[in-house]
């Protein structure tokens, strides 16, 4: 009896381990980057990293042990695909990875109900955007973009049946009908979203009936937990709120709504609407995440705000490993901001150019320094090259200036190749290098950013105005280059 026993529980720890735990195996062809592959997926608030080695065959195997469903970005060298992974999933990928075509075209991932091949197809081909795309007219009035998105929803759903054939067997699977009905309120609240982009086809007047009809009808009648697991929804969540605090802000109470601010309106929202408790954190959760970015981004008078803000809101939660993470995240962030501030003495480094030529922070003496940092696949990053040559060839006499071009690539042959020789950044080139010291060093979280420092390297601004936004960060450099 006792032998039998201990049988069934052996039995049962493998059976309910098989269920939890992820495989992961592949087969690369034509690999020429270093042996390793590197996974991501999203956390609370940050992206957890994991990896694994690649034989000389091209082979790799990685077993997570995931307890929800996550789309975990696969990347290889400066290539990278996402795959959505359950609990319980034996995942199989092949790639070519001569070039990036071949690299998009050949990409496959068998053993997953075929969710995969949908998801590659449509955000490959960005069929979703297309309709929309295809089937507004600026001309419209609001009624009839109301049946553009009718016809979305039709249209969305087309693709999953044709994708799932098998769907009647397949319904009895959780992991999959929880992934239909997410996919269906994602893609419901992405319409929307893009519709966005439209805005001139509704006009002024109806702007806040489409917000009230068109959205907030569909926040609240919802709270299961498939539903919260949708990012587009979160999306939307805060597009709404944010879209009805500045219609506030415009409106004849306008003086009300900037003493009390975004984060005391949403709150106020939550309690006139008697929202459910699911609902009131994800909103909760959701300020807390953008507070951080203030961190990053804010003042100094700002974050003073957040730090009360922030205690409040915390005491609103109940789900202990967000607050984990945030309370990390927070730590940091704050410990990072004050580092970073006004006459701090800035990290020093030690980067190379193409040639192998190390610069450091002290070979820059004497010189406003101006650091932009960048990757080869931003494409903001790219879009603010030709705004950033222009600042140059103003500063191009004033032997006190200096423009840095610091890329974060993976590797240097990416940084090269996919950067230097596509785009010509502007200033001297350097690579932060593969162990990431440098951006960790100097808290880049977030791309693209720059870095302004004095004469003797100290902080005049981190983050200052982007070179695109118009004569703001002109007329910084000159003031900071005429003081003494």
């Amino acid at each position: 009896m006792s032998l039998k026993k201990n049988i069934l529980s052996i039995i049962l720890v493998i059976y309910s381990t098989s269920l939890c735990g992820q495989i992961i195996t592949g087969k690369i062809l034509n690999g020429t980057e270093s042996g390793t592959i590197i996974f991501s997926y999203p956390n609370w608030l940050t992206s957890k990293k994991d990896s694994a080695r690649v034989t000389n065959k091209g082979v790799f195997t990685k077993t997570f042990n995931l307890t929800q469903p996550k789309y975990l970005t696969i990347q290889y060298g400066s290539f990278r695909k996402n795959v959505y992974v359950f609990p319980g999933a034996r995942i199989d990928v092949t790639f070519d990875a001569s070039n990036r075509i071949q690299f998009n075209s050949s990409f496959k991932v068998k053993n997953d109900y075929f969710i995969n091949r949908y998801l590659d197809s449509i955000t490959t081909n960005n069929v979703h955007y297309k309709f929309i795309y295809n089937k507004v007219n600026i001309s419209h009035p609001i009624d009839s973009f109301r049946q553009v998105l009718k016809g979305f929803r039709t249209f969305s759903d087309s693709l999953r049946q044709a994708y799932f054939l098998n769907l009647k067997e397949n319904k009895q699977i959780k992991p999959l009908a929880d992934f239909l009905i997410t996919d269906s309120i994602n893609w419901y609240c992405y319409s929307v979203l893009s519709a966005i982009d439209y805005v001139s086809i509704i006009p002024t007047g109806n702007k806040k009936l489409f917000r009230q009809e068109e959205i907030e009808k569909k926040l609240l009648f919802q709270s299961d937990d498939t539903y919260m697991t949708s990012d587009y929804y979160k999306r939307l969540l805060f597009f709404y709120l944010k879209s009805e605090f500045e219609a506030g802000l415009n409106g004849a109470d306008s003086t009300n709504f900037e003493k009390t601010g975004f984060t005391s309106f949403a709150l106020e929202y939550i309690k006139l609407k008697d929202v459910t408790s699911k609902l009131e954190e994800l909103i909760i959760s959701q300020l807390l995440i953008n507070i951080l970015e203030q961190y990053t981004y804010g003042s100094a008078q700002q974050i003073e705000h957040s730090d009360s803000l922030i205690s409040i809101l915390k005491g609103k939660l109940t789900n202990q490993a967000f607050l984990n993470e945030f309370n990390q995240q927070y730590s940091d962030n704050r410990k990072a901001f004050l580092s970073h501030r006004v006459g701090k003495t800035a990290p020093n480094f030690i980067l190379a150019d193409t040639t192998g030529r190390s610069y450091t922070l002290k070979d820059f003496a004497g010189k406003i320094l101006l650091i932009d940092v960048w990757a080869s696949w931003c494409g903001p990053c790219i879009k603010e090259f030709p705004y950033l040559r222009a600042l140059e060839k103003k500063f191009q006499n004033n032997n006190q200036f200096q423009l840095l071009s610091i890329s974060t690539d993976d590797t240097k042959k990416i940084w090269i190749e996919n950067g230097l020789l596509r785009f010509s950044p502007p200033g001297l080139g350097l690579w932060a290098g593969e162990g990431k010291e440098f951006s960790r060093d100097y808290n880049i979280n977030l791309i693209p950013v720059l870095l302004l420092l004095d004469k003797n390297g100290n902080f005049l601004e981190f983050n200052p105005p982007r070179a695109s936004d118009g004569n703001k960060l002109y007329q910084l450099i000159n003031e900071k280059l005429k003081s003494k």
